[in-house]
């Protein structure tokens, strides 16, 4: 039986591809999920399928995790927060991709969906705002992740020019949802216990897509005819972030924020919070970048993947209510 390869299945778009698939009439049989030594099986809900430990720098522990698999959603990775250098990001993203694209020609793979990321573009905190960029604006990275990203997404189209590799690349904006604990669940939290506040007027807009949606149209794209293509995985409703704040207050049940602070005032403290969270050993949960993204505007250009939607988006306001209740069922967070 060919196989289907989710790489990065532990994390939370990983995991929900997997159950994704299961949910679209994948048996269990079909599916393999490649978890690296150091992740979890939390977010994994169903414990009966094969399930391959391994690291995906290594090529020969990669060997059993590829073999008579003909499709691949390649979505291991490696994440860091307040930037991050090629060389941290590199040995993972790009040398784990080209262990993955080596052994699926041996292996004769069909298809790999690759998760990219917007960062090829760049990010609020290096480029500044991000205004409706599409496919095609120019590759403007300005930081490691987004250039490891980018060669990696170089790899799989020279894979595909040399022996015929079909490749589908997604490139999500701000995915949420339930599993999630990144900037949403903060954002979330942070309106509910009633220390959020805007910086600046709140009118920037924001991009933030919900993760059932970006599953789907994964999904649609690697069981359709397309081939090399690549897609921005965004709302096509854009919304400003006072919008956003307001449909989380309301739903949390809660008076929408009033207090509002200048981005000349909020940054320079930013640089004073994130040295003393590290001198007492703790990742800072409010630092320079985190406030020039949640000040600048970061959308894109999502018309072309609206096409693949057809229609049939999650909403936004959808998307949070059910973040909000795992918050509260699973996690006890609220």
């Amino acid at each position: 039986m060919k196989k289907i390869l989710i790489t990065g299945a532990a994390g939370f778009i990983g995991s929900h591809i997997v159950d994704y698939l299961l949910k679209d009439g994948e048996s269990k049989n079909s599916l393999r999920l490649l978890i690296a030594p150091w992740d979890t099986l939390d977010n994994i809900q169903r414990k009966d399928l094969e399930i391959v430990i391994a690291d995906i720098r290594n090529k020969k522990e990669l060997e059993k995790a590829v073999q008579d698999v003909e499709v691949i959603y390649h979505l291991a990775s490696k994440v860091g927060y307040d930037g991050g250098t090629y060389d941290y990001f590199k040995d993972t993203i790009v040398d784990g991709t080209k262990n993955i694209l080596e052994l699926g020609r041996k292996n004769k793979v069909k298809k790999i969906i690759f998760f990219s990321s917007t960062a090829v573009y760049g990010l609020p905190a290096s480029s500044g705002n991000i205004s409706g960029y599409s496919e095609d604006h120019p590759k403007t990275y300005g930081e490691g992740y987004g250039q490891s990203k980018l060669e990696a997404e170089g790899a799989i189209i020279k894979a595909s020019k040399i022996w015929g590799l079909s490749y589908i690349i997604l490139r999500p904006t701000t995915v949420f949802g339930p599993r999630d604990n990144g900037g949403m669940t903060q954002l979330i939290k942070a309106i509910k216990r009633k220390y959020f506040f805007f910086i600046g007027n709140g009118a920037n807009k924001m991009d933030y897509i919900y993760i059932d949606n970006v599953v789907r149209v994964a999904r649609t794209l690697e069981k359709s005819k397309i081939i090399n293509e690549d897609y921005i995985v965004g709302s096509t409703k854009v919304l400003t972030q006072k919008q956003i704040v307001t449909v989380i207050a309301r739903n949390l049940h809660l008076p929408v924020p009033t207090i509002y602070i200048s981005f000349l005032i909020v940054f320079p403290f930013s640089f004073l919070t994130k040295f003393i969270w590290k001198a007492v050993g703790r990742k800072p949960i409010f630092f320079p970048n985190r406030v020039k993204v949640l000040s600048s505007d970061f959308y894109f250009d999502t018309r072309k993947i609206g096409k693949i939607y057809d229609k049939n988006e999650i909403p936004f306001e959808q998307g949070i209510k059910k973040t909000i209740k795992w918050l509260i069922n699973e996690k006890n967070l609220l």
